[in-house]
């Protein structure tokens, strides 16, 4: 039997068990409370990164799940100025694995690397949440020359092409992915996020 948490509480009613863990986790996130928003998952004591394809993945597989969740009203407040902190420290970050590719011992370097895309994907679970709890269409959000939802799939195709094998195993390739497309990106996402962030300021979600 699947254990179930919320907020490290035992959930007690479970939804009819389905066959794929995507329609299990759909009937739990529709009976939660209308002021809570998802924004962690934890499969058999492994963090799910934002947009994991579940569709296919058997229930049967499933023994342990836990979700956290946060109250829409303070992520409002906090969480996008969270989301341009992170920025910061993704940037930082970034160059420096950078610099440790070009000059240190490549598995140090991959580690490195590999702990800055995990703060990457992160960091787009925070803009999904971000759209769920603003209310935010990304397609008709400007950012730059493109919209948030190219500049978001921009980041996504990004973050592929750090976890490829073949961009790995050349600093080169790393560097260049690192300096003229991901930095570009974050800072597009940067100017982006100080918009929304004025329009959280004056949100009625904020209103008590």
């Amino acid at each position: 039997m699947v254990l179930v948490s919320i907020d490290d509480k035992k959930a007690e009613a479970l939804p009819q068990v389905p066959h794929t863990l995507e329609a299990f986790l759909d009937g739990i996130v529709s009976n939660l409370p209308p002021d809570r928003v998802v924004t962690e998952i934890f499969l058999n004591g492994c963090r799910l990164p934002g947009g994991s394809r579940l569709s296919g993945f058997e229930f049967e597989a499933v023994e342990d799940l836990q979700i956290r969740t946060a109250s829409k009203r303070m992520w409002a407040a906090d969480g996008v100025e969270n989301a341009l902190q992170s920025i910061q420290r993704l940037q930082q970050s970034f160059l420096r694995a950078t610099e440790i590719y070009l000059e240190a011992d490549p598995a140090e370097a991959r580690g490195c690397l590999a702990r800055c895309v995990d703060g990457a994907e992160k960091f787009l679970e925070t803009m999904c949440i971000a759209q769920n709890v603003l209310d935010l269409d990304f397609s008709n959000l400007s950012a730059g020359n493109s919209t948030l939802r190219q500049i978001e799939l921009e980041l996504v195709r990004i973050i592929g092409q750090l976890k490829d094998p073949a961009v790995l195993t050349d600093p080169d390739a790393v560097a260049e992915r690192v300096e003229y497309e991901l930095l570009p990106n974050l800072h597009t996402w940067n100017g982006a996020l100080r918009k929304l962030r004025d329009r959280a300021s004056t949100s009625p979600s904020r209103e008590e």
